[in-house]
């Protein structure tokens, strides 16, 4: 992976429009995406601190549920013996905590952040609007491009339309500064699941969880 995180974002964004831009559907419908859903999603990217570049490459089961505004990520981690666990991550926004659990070891810390918008903002631009793969089975792709309120990170959505109104998540971008850092970031989404994340996967596990 490249050192300069953002040239490699700048990168993806060129290759993906490369295939979109010349083709274009006429579309540019605001979707939205569904209310519950899990899928795969494979993370590339990394930041930037004084203590030099840090990397992220990793795969996850991600799930999604707008209702109750909460999402939970399960990320399978192998230690250099070779000893390996799944680490989950549970984001409830409503309530503004995030639980990190490590089998029995459980923390429950506060955070700000929002959950992603469902539906694709008023101030977001349309990048390209496209398809990939053959003109006889094609994929349509819209590329949205919006900034995150309160941050001055710069995000690039993109989603396949599968009825008017509704779209999948395919792949996210975003480049930027978070904590002082320098981040750039790239999600792939694939294996979309639709209303196939139960409500008890979100709540909090049977042992009690440590604060900070």
């Amino acid at each position: 992976m490249s050192l300069t995180h953002k040239a490699f974002i700048l990168v993806l964004l060129n290759y993906w429009q490369i295939f979109t831009s010349k083709c274009t559907l006429g579309t540019d419908t605001r979707c939205c995406v569904p209310t519950n859903f899990r899928c795969k999603m494979d993370v590339t990217g990394g930041f930037l601190t004084n203590d030099g570049p840090h990397y992220v490459d990793s795969q996850m089961s991600l799930y999604f549920d707008y209702v109750t505004e909460r999402t939970r990520t399960e990320t399978a981690v192998t230690l250099p013996n070779g000893a390996t666990f799944t680490h989950t991550e549970i984001a409830d926004f409503a309530k503004h905590k995030v639980l990190k659990v490590d089998g029995n070891h459980c923390v429950e810390s506060h955070m700000n952040a929002t959950i992603q918008e469902q539906c694709i903002s008023a101030d977001a631009t349309l990048m390209s609007s496209g398809y990939i793969g053959s003109p006889e089975n094609p994929l349509n792709i819209q590329t949205w491009r919006y900034s995150i309120p309160g941050t001055d990170i710069v995000n690039y959505r993109m989603l396949t339309e599968t009825s008017p109104g509704n779209c999948i998540p395919v792949l996210q971008a975003e480049h930027g500064f978070l904590n002082g850092a320098y981040s750039s970031m790239a999600y792939t989404i694939s294996d979309v699941h639709l209303d196939d994340a139960p409500a008890a996967l979100f709540d909090s596990p049977p042992h009690i969880c440590r604060k900070p």
